[in-house]
């Protein structure tokens, strides 16, 4: 099998705005163009890397160097129905996308309301006047959109909506049917778990504590955690 690695980081972007014709914003194109070798880091340096944009140019070229179409596979970043409409215009045989029902699952999972069995402070309220009162319960809190990407979709509140609060969850209310809210908590410490990638196996790099991350000659996946009280 031949891998066709698209690299769509606007996904979050995408899941956001929810529109199958939703075109990301130039900034997030150049930077899936100018890092779109990333990908290799989750599969191989045999998989052919590409951004959304210039796909159909990387199907075309692994056609014409004798690849067989029904030998590739096709992996994105995060699929969502923009992605999977920009592909299928660019040429991408549709029988190698994912079916509808695997992408609205995607989505459904990517959706903030999908963590809440683990997190029994935190409500999806569908109504305005829900999300004041609260707000006005907690005292301090922060709002969240239950798509959103590049820390667009938080607002931190404390016990009253303000006007532009209250047009930001309006617009939310109307664009996604919630809006998240959760205690606003005092930082304690942050932490930090570094491992190393290798395959299947993973390592610890460090001891948890923030401190500057070690040079390493592989991927390195670094999840960070924020210890509240």
């Amino acid at each position: 099998m031949a891998v066709l690695a698209v690299f769509n980081p606007e996904h979050d972007l995408c899941l956001a705005n929810g529109n199958a014709h939703y075109v990301p914003p130039r900034s997030a194109r150049d930077f899936a163009r100018s890092h779109a070798e990333m990908m290799r880091w989750m599969f191989d340096d045999k998989c052919v890397t590409t951004d959304v944009e210039k796909a159909g140019d990387a199907y075309r070229r692994m056609i014409d160097a004798g690849v067989s179409s029904s030998s590739i596979v096709v992996e994105a970043w995060g699929w969502d129905s923009a992605v999977w409409n920009r592909l299928s215009k660019a040429g991408i045989p549709e029988a190698l996308l994912p079916d509808n029902s695997f992408v609205q699952e995607v989505k459904r999972l990517s959706h903030r309301a999908a963590c809440l069995p683990l997190q029994p402070r935190v409500m999806a309220l569908h109504l305005l006047a829900d999300v004041e009162q609260q707000v006005f319960d907690l005292g301090d809190a922060v709002l969240k959109a239950p798509w959103s990407g590049s820390g667009r979709g938080l607002r931190w509140v404390s016990r009253k909506l303000s006007q532009h609060d209250i047009h930001w969850a309006s617009k939310v209310l109307l664009s996604q049917g919630a809006v998240m809210v959760e205690p606003r908590y005092h930082v304690v410490q942050d932490l930090q778990l570094s491992f190393m990638l290798t395959g299947l196996e993973r390592s610890p790099l460090s001891d948890g504590r923030f401190s500057k991350l070690p040079m390493v000659s592989t991927v390195a996946i670094v999840y960070w955690m924020t210890m509240r009280s």
